[in-house]
């Protein structure tokens, strides 16, 4: 067994976090199982490289206080909705909240300080871990409290509705955590009581671990302090003989920094050099700064290590210093007496400011510093280093004045990888053609290849280098990833799917400008990152940070399941094999377990009662496995956000209680080719946000699949002939009712369309985030159709639409005229079109 993470909260490492992971490399290189992945020297550089690339300006925040937030949101929010929905769901608990809210705001203002002591201090540290336990109870509690309220209201939809009595007579169960229990009161009676009970219980244990907080005597911090991550501070010095390739580069900005041409008659105007980290960007701006060139064209020349934040006065002080360090204003912590200062200085003068680092200007504290450079001499120049397009934008900057910095050639990142590699060693042939294979891991990235060529330059033997050669690449498709996150409630935002999604676009893209990942796919219409991979070196990092609650599980074929123990405190499980291939039964330990992963591949049969002890689970995913049969205890995961049973391909049917996963917002089935039909039962998903259906061919989609109306998500519809049932089938036109459609969907069989009203009815017009579209018709017509042509012609399209794929249509012309309309269309692709003639909308 080792450690892993697969779905961590997307953090950042702040100064005492990278502190407590350097305090624990003594325990860590004392497991064999480790030091064996990992020696020494390996670990601090993984360590190092990560630190480089972390986020600065964090807020530093602990499990234990992220949970402590989440409770509280859920304990004012669910007494509003008993208020709302009156009804008393939970009786006799007023006193028992009130404590819990008493309680936990007390824990809150001491959590700073025990975040800090419990580094040294194995006590304190012991008790945040049973903070967090308590925590994690209490919000288990707390959506089960809400899930309750959740169904109270589709109770009293089904009863408008008439439904009542045929679900009492289907006696339709609901596996909620306590004891099964059909519809009707005494269900609920049961319901209150054991939430009841079982806050009491909580709450008691909480009042413990508040008590005890006095032993320790924590300083009590109400207003948290935002501490900013030390960046290694920049300088201009280099040494140039290190710094290889860019030659092409330094041409075009050395071209601009000594033309005499201003920008726009303006002087200075900035030239912003652009690129994701570990490019080279300082590197090749201080190769540039100490030019001979430059240093004789230029007086002065400044440079400034600004990072994140912007912070004006600090930026204003450091030029005003360079220029005049004996003048008295540049002690003002004030920004006007220290642009006075400069714009004195700085008169008449030929300047170069170098700005390295530059993270998050906004226009209103960029434009007061450009303004006090403005009576400078024509050529004067601002050179800027960042990671991010945007600045380029702030600060006035052309786009044919930004050089955008990109990856080494094979040939220059060998070259910079054996220079430190090789550095006071004989070459060896043997380890020079490893190396030659370890640096196309390194994607052309200056910094990854000095990292490695570190690493490398104390390993002597072939075995050594073989094994960092064949470290592990992992593989994450962005949406994916976003799923994840939602699913653990790290995106929340008070049911605000939109905004979710907003943010975890924006983590992901954070990530991927830190150099989190490397090696991405891209969409072939916008050119949006997709996929993406993740080194190992940066990935066991990861694992170290979140050791105590992510685990992955691998067997060898000597080690019996049985023997087996995972720790009880586990929260995300991954199974990557299995003892005979069978229901690892040895994880129904991890009663918190909220994310399992079974990725074996041979998983063939669940017991039937494999989720009745794993009631805390958030995301499930079960795919590319051999399963048949999913048991009905999977309706028992009240907690469910995310269900993945894609590419199991001999599953046909899900049971009626996956209905009851009334929090469940991901469902994906992809490539389950012998499914069949979906559960009527899924119309009670009302927070279903995602359903993924591509490659089920056969699968009968019901119509009242129509009332999901947060549904955001349906990538495939393959339209059936539903035979005697064919009113309970959903068709073409109950696209309509998805109002909140977005992304890609692909409209398979368009032939079993009625005829061009259905296309209208679809509404297609109305989705406005709804951007590709495939429309798929039928392969193996003889002859020109023209119900193709209708259907064709019903449909009407948002003019947001980026893309359209059409195929095997059997019509003459094949361009209807809302077509005209797509003003923003990217891609039209056309398949498997034999009778097409002409491409061009009907002249009126």
């Amino acid at each position: 067994m080792r450690i892993i993470t697969y779905f961590t909260k997307p953090f950042s490492v702040s100064p005492l976090a990278f502190k407590r992971c350097l305090d624990h490399i003594s325990w860590l290189f004392s497991q064999e199982s480790y030091t064996s992945q990992l020696c020494h020297l390996d670990f601090i550089l993984s360590l190092s490289f990560f630190y480089h690339l972390s986020v600065s300006n964090s807020n530093i925040t602990s499990m234990a206080e992220a949970l402590l937030s989440v409770v509280l949101e859920q304990l004012v929010s669910l007494t509003r909705k008993q208020i709302e929905e009156e009804v008393r769901l939970v009786v006799n608990v007023d006193r028992e909240v009130e404590n819990l809210i008493f309680h936990f705001n007390a824990i809150q203002a001491v959590l700073q300080d025990a975040e800090e002591r419990q580094v040294k201090e194995a006590n304190v540290r012991n008790w945040l871990r049973n903070l967090e336990d308590v925590s994690y109870d209490i919000n288990d509690v707390l959506d089960e409290w809400n899930t309750e309220l959740l169904k109270h209201q589709i109770e009293k939809e089904e009863e408008k509705e008439g439904k009542n009595v045929a679900l009492t007579k289907r006696k339709v169960c609901f596996f909620i955590p306590s004891p099964s229990v059909c519809f009707g009161s005494i269900g609920k009676v049961i319901m209150r009581r054991d939430i009841a009970v079982r806050i009491k219980e909580i709450n008691e244990k909480l009042s413990e671990i508040a008590i005890l907080r006095k032993n320790y005597n924590f300083l009590e911090n109400t207003i948290r302090a935002t501490e900013k991550l030390e960046r290694v501070e920049t300088s201009s010095f280099v040494q140039v003989s290190s710094i290889i390739g860019r030659e092409e580069e330094k041409n075009r900005l050395m071209s601009m920094l000594l033309s005499e041409s201003s920008q726009q008659g303006k002087s200075p105007f900035v030239i912003p050099i652009v690129g994701m980290g570990g490019l080279g960007k300082t590197a090749f701006a201080q190769l540039v700064y100490n030019d001979e060139n430059i240093k004789t064209h230029f007086k002065p020349r400044i440079w400034v290590c600004v990072s994140d934040p912007f912070e004006e006065i600090k930026i204003a002080r450091a030029i005003a210093e360079a220029l005049n360090k004996d003048d008295n204003r540049i002690n003002s912590t004030s920004l006007q007496p220290l642009l006075e200062c400069i714009n004195e200085y700085i008169s008449g003068k030929k300047f170069l400011i170098f700005l390295d680092d530059v993270w998050t200007p906004t226009i209103s504290n960029w434009e007061p510093l450009m303004e006090a450079l403005q009576n400078s001499a024509i050529g004067s120049r601002i050179l800027v280093t960042t990671r991010k397009e945007t600045v380029a934008t702030v600060m006035g900057a052309p786009a044919d004045h930004v050089i955008h910095l990109t990856i080494l050639s094979d040939q220059d990142c060998l070259q910079l990888f054996n220079k430190i590699a090789f550095f006071n060693r004989e070459r060896d042939d043997q380890l020079e053609d490893i190396g030659r294979k370890i640096v196309k891991k390194c994607n052309g990235l200056p910094l990854a290849a000095k990292t490695l060529a570190s690493l490398m330059r104390y390993k002597k033997t072939r075995k050594e280098w073989v094994d960092v050669l064949d470290n592990k690449i992992w593989d994450y498709k962005k949406n994916d990833l976003i799923e994840y996150w939602m699913s653990q409630e790290y995106l929340s935002m008070k049911g605000d799917s939109e905004k979710e999604i907003i943010i975890g676009q924006q983590y992901f893209d954070n990530l991927v400008m830190r150099s989190f990942f490397q090696d991405f796919g891209k969409d072939r219409v916008n050119d949006d990152i997709i996929a993406c991979k993740m080194h190992d070196i940066l990935h066991d990092f990861v694992q170290f940070v979140t050791k105590n609650e992510c685990f992955i599980m691998e067997m060898a074929e000597s080690c019996k399941e049985k023997n087996m123990v995972v720790d009880n405190k586990v929260r995300h499980l991954n199974i990557m094999s299995t003892y005979n291939d069978s229901f690892p039964v040895s994880i129904y330990n991890c009663k918190g377990l909220r994310t399992l992963v079974i990725s074996t591949s041979k998983l063939p049969l669940l017991p039937s009662d494999s989720f009745s002890k794993l009631k805390s689970i958030r995301t499930l995913k079960l795919n590319e496995n051999s399963i048949k049969e999913v048991p009905e205890s999977i309706g028992g995961l009240v907690h469910l956000r995310y269900l993945d049973l894609s590419q199991n391909k001999e599953l046909k049917e899900l049971p009626d209680s996956v209905g009851n996963l009334f929090n469940l917002e991901t469902l994906r089935l992809i490539d389950c080719f012998k499914l069949r039909e979906l559960p009527v039962s899924l119309r009670k998903l009302v927070n279903l946000k995602h359903l993924y259906i591509e490659g089920c061919y056969t699968l009968k989609v019901p119509k009242e699949i129509g009332r999901l109306r947060n549904l955001q998500i349906l990538d495939w519809l393959c339209l059936q002939d539903g035979g005697d049932d064919d009113e309970g089938i959903f068709k073409l036109g109950d696209l309509g009712n998805l109002e909140q459609l977005q992304g890609s969907l692909c409209i398979r069989n368009l032939n079993l369309a009625k005829d061009g009203s259905e296309a209208k009815n679809a509404e297609l017009v109305n989705k406005k985030n709804l951007l590709h579209l495939t429309l798929h018709f039928l392969y193996g017509i003889s002859e020109p159709n023209l119900k193709h042509e209708e259907i064709l012609n019903g449909f009407q399209v948002h003019t947001n639409l980026e893309s359209l794929t059409i195929w095997g249509n059997h019509t003459t012309t094949l361009c209807p005229s809302w077509m005209m309309s797509c003003h923003n269309l990217r891609r039209l692709e056309f398949s498997y079109v034999p009778f097409c003639g002409v491409l061009a909308p009907p002249v009126p």
